[in-house]
């Protein structure tokens, strides 16, 4: 038995994977775990949930990959450092240094820590992030295009993965980034980079055009792929006081501070970010199809999150089909890592096509019940859940639905989920206001069966099982679900399968033919700030403490006076 683990560590979004003979056996994001959202700890927690999830020990593990590799770029990265002297020193020491330390040390670290006597093997980055999307994908050839903040030393990757091979076509050094520019707007907004980004994506669709030239200023596509960003426009590469230069905040006006009004100017410079990565990215796809005459794309990296611009590559007919795996951020190449040693050592294996999303921890009746108990809630055991869940959402209720194993990626897909009416008016601030203490402007998706999804959403067919792509909502709908209905009368929809997932199925069907509506409001069973929920005793907390009406949680159902 061949068993793998992979892990990512020390930057942001750790987790930890295992494969056993190239298929996925188990996956878990730390934040899950120690509840620190966007967590940068080593992710012991999650080693020890794949092994136990497994019935292994790390006695059983024959290779460990680690989705880094700290001496890939080294020498350019030192060079670029000098460069920026002496506005590079903050940095340098703040960030670089200890970052690199722990990299560079991390097989000792794991050697010690779990007496691994094994093979441990350092993966580059993209390397990791390609496996991890162009593997799974289940597409026997396509064009990759990996697009995140910053590698060990390149910001964004592209190739070509045909059968078992991924093969580089070329690369983008730091510091020019799309995702660096995307970060540093988050900051200029008054959000947390490397966590708000999904914000600047829902504002700019309040915001208008006038500042779309002048971002094109700072961005640029060469005809070779290679992206060109003006360096004057940012800090993120030097002192890092702010992500953003004086030059920036002198075009755009002063930096919104967190909770400070969001002027339309605010929503423009997003409305602005948005259109040049979305002009950006297509620009680079249209290249690599230049090159290699493939119409098919695996995207991944943190940019491959932004729903809108997935969207927006199919409908737009940019490409003919997209695979865009669902922890497509750091946390997937934990995954990624795994399988390109897998696949290396074995080129002619079997690849695992789309395994279950649904990889995380599962609580069986009697721990539920343990936990609704040392609560002290009044709870009942209905003779049908599906049908109990079903009615207390059509009959205007906001229900928590916690069932099953948890789900991979950022996105809840209906087993750590928040469920509402989409038709009902009012219930986007609702839940905003009541429930996930956040801001007004942020949308909701719906969850949709997905043998309907084309008639609710113009999605040229495509099913979206990972909530990862935005679609307009088909003009005869729109005005039926308000709740899920952005305000440019877009969606970013979840299709549901039978075979996927029977259960969630089942209660949206339900909900269907009780309102004859194939869909749901689905959001992320958490508040802001928070990781999504893990366990029954967290589920019911978050119960206990917000406006949910109905917990939904296992085969039992807690209804709040």
């Amino acid at each position: 038995m061949g068993v793998i683990l992979g892990f990512n560590a020390y930057i942001h979004d750790t987790a930890a994977a295992l494969l056993i003979d190239g298929r996925l056996a188990a996956y878990c994001e730390q934040e899950r775990l120690d509840r620190i959202k966007h967590t940068t700890a080593f992710p012991a927690q999650s080693i020890d949930f794949v092994l136990q999830q497994a019935g292994l020990s790390m006695d059983d593990v024959e290779d460990v990959s680690f989705y880094w590799d700290p001496m890939c770029g080294f020498g350019k990265r030192a060079w670029q450092t000098i460069r920026s002297f002496p506005g590079s020193l903050r940095q340098l020491f703040d960030m670089q240094l200890s970052n690199f330390s722990k990299l560079r040390n991390v097989e000792s670290f794991f050697r010690t820590k779990y007496n691994y006597r094994g093979r441990f093997h350092y993966v580059n980055h993209y390397l990791s992030h390609a496996a991890g999307a162009f593997y799974p994908s289940g597409f026997e050839d396509a064009n990759i295009l990996i697009a995140d903040g910053n590698g060990e030393i390149a910001t964004t990757w592209f190739g070509v993965g045909e059968n078992t091979k991924i093969t580089k076509i070329g690369e983008v050094y730091y510091p020019h980034s799309l995702g660096l520019l995307y970060c540093t707007v988050t900051e200029y907004l008054g959000f947390r980079q490397n966590s708000d980004e999904g914000k600047v994506m829902g504002l700019s669709a309040y915001g208008s055009n006038r500042f779309v030239q002048e971002f094109r200023k700072i961005v640029r596509v060469e005809p070779d792929g290679q992206i060109k960003t003006d360096l004057s426009y940012f800090d993120y590469h030097t002192s890092r006081k702010n992500w953003f230069s004086p030059k920036f905040a002198a075009i755009f006006g002063p930096a919104r501070k967190a909770g400070e009004e969001i002027e339309d100017r605010h929503k423009d410079v997003a409305f602005a970010c948005q259109r040049i990565c979305e002009e950006s990215i297509m620009e680079i796809v249209e290249i690599l199809i230049r090159k290699t005459g493939k119409r098919r794309l695996v995207f991944s990296g943190g940019m491959a999150l932004n729903c809108v611009l997935n969207g927006k590559l199919i409908t737009e007919g940019v490409i003919d089909d997209l695979y865009v795996p669902p922890p497509a951020y750091d946390a997937g190449a934990s995954w990624g890592c795994a399988l390109h040693v897998f696949h290396n050592r074995k080129p002619k294996a079997e690849r695992d096509l789309k395994p279950s999303v649904f990889m995380g921890p599962e609580f069986n009746a009697a721990q539920i019940e343990s936990s609704l108990k040392n609560s002290g809630v009044a709870y009942e055991k209905p003779l049908d859940i599906i049908a109990a869940t079903a009615g207390h959402i059509a009959a205007g209720k906001i229900v928590a639905r916690f069932d099953g194993r948890m789900e991979m990626g950022p996105r809840a897909l209906g087993h750590r989920s928040i469920l509402a009416d989409p038709s009902s008016e009012g219930m986007k601030d609702q839940l905003n206001t009541r429930v996930k203490h956040r801001e007004s402007f942020r949308p909701f998706g719906p969850s949709v069966l997905a043998e309907r999804a084309a008639e609710l959403f113009n999605t040229k067919g495509r099913r979206s099982p990972y909530m990862l792509e935005t679609y307009q909502i088909n003009e005869s709908w729109r005005k039926r679900l308000p709740a899920i209905t952005h305000i440019d009368g877009t969606a970013r929809i979840q299709t549901v399968n039978q075979t996927d997932d029977p259960a969630y199925y089942a209660v949206i069907k339900a909900f269907d033919e009780l309102t004859e509506i194939p869909c749901v409001l689905n959001t992320s069973f958490n508040v802001m700030g928070q990781p999504i929920v893990n366990t029954p005793d967290e589920a019911v907390e978050c119960f206990l403490s917000t406006d949910i009406d109905v917990l939904a949680i296992g085969p039992f159902i807690v209804v709040k006076e």
